[in-house]
């Protein structure tokens, strides 16, 4: 966890430093994020990612790679299981246009691999799933006047037996 964390502000501090080195490039935004994620049948929990907007051709849409990761821990009548979801994927996204420059809704859909693992330690049962899904995601966009902006999203996550919805709030760095 605290790996991740660092590559996150490792890449936070270099959307900073590149500036225009990244003209020639689609890279448009690093964001980071944070959130609480509530699967099918399970308590809720907290969630990290990070994504990355790609700009295309057409007016209004980007593509947004994104990382995702949560893990969670229950128990069940006296036997901890624990449960954690990397989910590894795009969306494509609609920018919906509004009078206000600076303040984007957007609206969107993909698809993930979700890289699953359940664990009782007293049973010795460990499971790992590579699992293919899809989102839909909706949310609202702030670009301040600088290189940066917050973002705030919910996903619906349709996944095999691990369907969840999560709320998820950010800063992105604009390239």
């Amino acid at each position: 966890m605290k790996t991740l964390l660092i590559i996150i502000a490792i890449l936070g501090v270099a959307a900073f430093s590149l500036g225009d080195l990244n003209a020639a490039t689609p890279l448009r935004m690093i964001g980071v994020n944070a959130g609480y994620v509530s699967p099918e049948n399970a308590d809720g929990t907290w969630a990290i990612g990070m994504s990355f907007d790609l700009g295309i051709p057409a007016t209004n849409f980007t593509i947004q790679p994104f990382v995702n990761y949560w893990s969670l821990s229950e128990d069940i009548s006296g036997i901890t299981a624990d449960f954690s979801d990397w989910a590894v994927g795009a969306n494509v996204k609609f920018n919906i246009p509004t009078a206000a420059v600076s303040l984007t809704p957007y609206v969107g859909a993909g698809m993930s691999a979700h890289l699953t693992n359940a664990q009782v330690q007293s049973l010795s049962f460990d499971e790992s799933e590579t699992k293919f899904g899809w989102q839909v995601v909706g949310g609202l966009k702030w670009d301040s006047s600088g290189r940066w902006g917050l973002h705030g999203e919910g996903w619906y996550n349709g996944v095999e037996n691990v369907n969840h919805f999560t709320a998820m709030a950010g800063v992105h760095f604009n390239l």
